[in-house]
């Protein structure tokens, strides 16, 4: 049985594996899902980040 741990971590691996996402994608997502800041953005990287975390992003 896995622990909550290890599927949070799975999930972000799998995130990461699907988009390809770079460090600072990540940076700036994560300040934003902390923050619970609307991230205006026209790169794909983020829509996982939407899907599966929570980011509230707005694609133009």
């Amino acid at each position: 049985m896995r622990t909550n741990i290890e599927i949070d971590d799975k999930l972000i691996e799998e995130t990461m594996k699907i988009s390809g996402q770079k460090t600072i994608n990540m940076v700036i997502g994560t300040f934003c899902i902390e923050n619970d800041i609307t991230l205006l953005h026209k790169d794909k990287d983020f829509i996982p980040l939407e899907i599966y975390l929570g980011l509230k992003g707005i694609t133009y």
